[in-house]
């Protein structure tokens, strides 16, 4: 009901992975900021960031962050951890 309200904390605390991923669309850009990352990879059209995930069994993941040309809108998306390369991920 308060997307605003949602926090790295309802975030990482989730157990269920897709209501993981509802929260991560509804906290929409804010989502890499509120959460910490790293960019790690800088592409022509898109940019990869690391996020440490200390409960998760990977401990981290690469989120690409991408922008819908028809609509402008921005989010991220999850990509395997052995992504490195922004054009790659976003290829």
């Amino acid at each position: 009901m308060h997307p605003e309200k949602l926090n790295k904390k309802d975030w990482i605390d989730e157990k269920n992975v897709e209501i993981r991923r509802i929260i991560q669309e509804r906290m929409g850009k804010r989502f890499i900021q509120e959460i910490g990352s790293t960019l790690i990879n800088e592409g022509v059209k898109a940019e990869l960031h690391r996020v440490d995930l200390p409960n998760d069994p990977d401990k981290f993941a690469h989120y690409i962050k991408v922008r819908d040309s028809s609509t402008d809108r921005e989010y991220y998306l999850r990509v395997p951890p052995t992504v490195t390369n922004a054009n790659e991920a976003w290829a």
